[in-house]
Order: C-alpha cells, then sequence, then structure tokens
C-alpha cells in the first residue's frame, strides 16, 4: 500500500533515477539496475513522463518484493516521480 502525498514528499531519496522523456520498458529497466546495486532498506525515486511508468514501477515492486511507497505528479512538466524502498 502506498503513503499519500504528504508522506512521500516528505520522504528522503537515497538515489534518484531521472527518466523523463524515456519510453518504456526503460524507466524501469533502469530502476531495476539500481535496484541490486543498493543496499536494502535505500529509497529509489524513479522520475518519469511515460504513461506506463506508473503500471509498470509498481508492478516491478510487486514482482521482486520491492515495497512501492506511492508516486506524487508534479503538474509542472506532467513528470511523476515513484519512490520505492528495496527490501529482501
Amino acid at each position: 500500500m502506498g503513503f499519500n502525498l504528504t508522506d512521500i514528499t516528505s520522504h528522503k531519496s537515497d538515489y534518484i533515477i531521472d527518466a523523463q522523456g524515456l519510453l518504456c520498458p526503460i524507466p524501469v529497466l533502469k530502476m531495476a539496475k539500481k535496484a541490486i546495486q543498493v543496499a536494502v532498506g535505500s529509497i529509489i525515486e524513479l522520475r518519469a513522463t511515460d504513461p506506463m511508468a506508473a503500471i509498470d514501477s509498481e508492478h516491478f515492486c510487486n514482482q521482486k518484493g520491492y515495497q512501492f511507497l506511492g508516486k506524487n505528479v508534479q503538474k509542472i512538466d506532467k513528470i511523476e516521480v515513484f519512490i520505492i524502498k528495496i527490501r529482501v
């Protein structure tokens, strides 16, 4: 289950992946690559403009057992920000 908007914006990300302008499946592939390089408990922020990133990110987290903390849409530029926590 995701956090509310206040919780998401107050999270401190350990890593930020800028996937703005990249199309499916590249944003989630970048997140997957980073996820195997970081320590358990790390928080990754994925910034994407591809509309499929919302579905792909949550699905990826469910398959890998990562915690999908939620998303926040920045109204300027329609950038979606996805926050995930890496766990075992």
